[in-house]
């Protein structure tokens, strides 16, 4: 019987064959974003391997140097998909599948071509489409941000050849002033108020410097005071909900420079006017501010939670007769029981810190009484209120709490 030859591998051989299988991998294998990173995702078809080059070393590396030199450090990364891969991308749903395999979050397809315009001067083309991911969010808010996205991104761009670092530059440029906006807005939407504000103040900067005559520059330097607003009142309502879970006042203090950017951007806003009033009241003491913002925003009609507010300072100041016609007029209207509840706190965490202040037990027992309905806390409150030797001034007052007292006592059982 014969023997097969055996077939010896060097180490070299091993090596070597290790690297192809290597190579092969990687060619394979698709990029994919790293951790912690909002991964841009670029995929341009291009005609032949000099326009790639060019594509490359020009629009790609501005691109990136671009993101890179952010105030936001380190948190864009550019991830280039090969020709082989952007050549299967020809629409949204392709586009947000490799989008999704590379764990981007932010994706420029389409092609550059070469041509010749109608003079017969060679020129370079660009057809650009964009899709990006965002956490569940509803349709609508959905349906708005593919609306900016497809009004801002620059769906086609030429330039002439012999100007072709600048048409690179000038499109590098809209490219990453249309990312960081989109960006900005899909990472907002999924509930990252950080990093979506962050975007937001870094471009404001950026932009104050540009004059720039770009349709879609000048939209976005239209449209980033608003985006700004949404960031700075998310922000807002986050500390709110804190102090609220915790009665820190730290929570109150931080919201300061929120609060100063909501005055420039709308100084006459509701929700800002609101929480401005609560600052100036528990941070500033200054009662009289805090009534000048509720004074701005008195005229909505459709919310009466400034009159809770202002009730409430004019309680602490001893008028128990204007805080009560506040009162009177919420007991008319309708009130949600958050913010019933949020006032009731409001008042019990300053009772805590100041006893003596009489008139907050009037208040908090008239809300119990007319609001409420809990005829027990409410005579509770009445009862301490006129135990207080500084209320005694109050002669109307103590009347009218008597009388609630009275009507008290005969729907409580014996």
């Amino acid at each position: 019987m014969k023997i097969a030859n055996v077939i010896e591998f060097s180490e070299a051989d091993v090596r070597g064959f290790g690297n192809l299988l290597r190579d092969i991998y990687i060619r394979l294998r698709l990029p994919r974003n790293r951790p912690n990173k909002v991964g841009i995702v670029i995929a341009i078809k291009t005609e032949n391997d000099d326009e790639k080059k060019k594509l490359r070393n020009n629009l790609l590396a501005e691109l990136n140097t671009y993101l890179s030199n952010s105030s936001i450090p380190q948190i864009f990364n550019v991830i280039e998909l090969e020709e082989k891969w952007a050549q299967k991308i020809n629409g949204g749903p392709s586009a947000l599948s490799y989008l999704r395999r590379v764990r981007g979050h932010f994706m420029v397809y389409g092609q550059m071509l070469k041509g010749k315009m109608k003079e017969g001067q060679a020129h370079y083309k660009f057809h650009l489409e964009g899709a990006v991911i965002h956490r569940p969010i509803k349709q609508f808010f959905s349906d708005q941000l593919s609306k900016e996205f497809t009004e801002l991104l620059p769906r086609k761009v030429a330039f002439p050849e012999d100007e072709e670092l600048l048409g690179f530059e000038f499109t590098q440029q809209w490219l990453g002033i249309v990312t960081k906006y989109i960006i900005g807005i899909a990472v907002f939407l999924s509930g990252d108020l950080d990093l979506s504000f962050n975007i937001y103040s870094q471009l404001n900067n950026e932009l104050k410097n540009i004059h720039d005559t770009v349709p879609a520059v000048v939209e976005i330097k239209r449209r980033l005071p608003r985006r700004l607003y949404e960031g700075a009142l998310g922000f807002t309502h986050k500390l709110y909900y804190q102090y609220t879970k915790t009665r820190k006042i730290g929570y109150i203090k931080q919201s300061k420079i929120y609060l100063d950017l909501l005055s420039s951007l709308a100084p006459n806003d509701y929700v800002s006017g609101l929480q401005r009033a609560i600052y100036y009241f528990l941070i500033e003491h200054n009662i009289n501010k805090a009534k000048n913002e509720l004074e701005n925003i008195k005229n909505n009609p459709f919310d009466l939670t400034w009159r809770y507010s202002m009730a409430f300072l004019l309680a602490y100041e001893g008028r128990l007769i204007d805080a009560k016609r506040h009162y009177d007029k919420i007991v008319k209207g309708y009130s949600h029981s958050r913010i019933v509840c949020d006032c009731e706190m409001f008042i019990n965490d300053i009772l805590e810190i100041e006893p003596d202040r009489c008139g907050l037990y009037f208040l908090r027992g008239y809300l119990n009484f007319k609001i409420k309905l809990d005829f027990i806390l409410a005579k509770n409150d009445f009862e301490n209120f006129l135990l207080k030797d500084k209320c005694e001034g109050n002669k109307e007052i103590m009347r009218l709490v008597n009388i609630y007292l009275d009507q008290i006592n005969q729907n409580l059982p014996n």
